[in-house]
């Protein structure tokens, strides 16, 4: 038997905040993902998302396909990600980062700002365990 001994959990968030629509909504949580990385320290990231419009506009510096009244949003997202040492953005599809779909139907469904250091929210052991079996046995679920 295998024993993992890296540590897969750091530390999780679950935030709401009002947004006009799915894009902004988007936007938000990529700035504040963003700023708590920066705040954090962290280097060695990468940032997954599901919005692909706003992954690609981040990740090439080109607002095009970004609707203009989320231009501002990216605006500081791209100043954060330039000013962060080895960040990386790249659009997954939702079926492929089952932690954050669950973090953020916790988060939309509690109405909640909770923060987790250390020992991971109930809702999403589940998926670290998965991501933990697949990493030992090379399998992808």
């Amino acid at each position: 038997m295998c024993k993992l001994t890296t540590r897969i959990f750091f530390e999780a968030m679950a935030w709401t905040s009002r947004a006009r629509d799915v894009d902004q909504a988007e936007a938000l949580a990529l700035l504040k993902a963003m700023q708590w990385i920066k705040n954090c320290g962290l280097s060695k990231v990468i940032i997954e998302g599901d919005n692909k419009a706003l992954m690609e506009a981040i990740r090439q510096r080109k607002m095009t396909a970004v609707k203009w009244e989320d231009k501002y949003l990216i605006d500081e997202c791209l100043s954060l990600f330039q000013s962060m040492f080895d960040v990386e953005v790249s659009f997954v599809p939702r079926v492929c980062n089952k932690v954050a779909d669950a973090m953020a139907k916790y988060a939309r469904r509690n109405m909640c700002n909770q923060y987790w250091k250390s020992i991971p929210p109930k809702i999403i052991i589940p998926f670290l365990r998965r991501d933990m079996y697949d990493s030992v046995t090379g399998t992808s679920s």
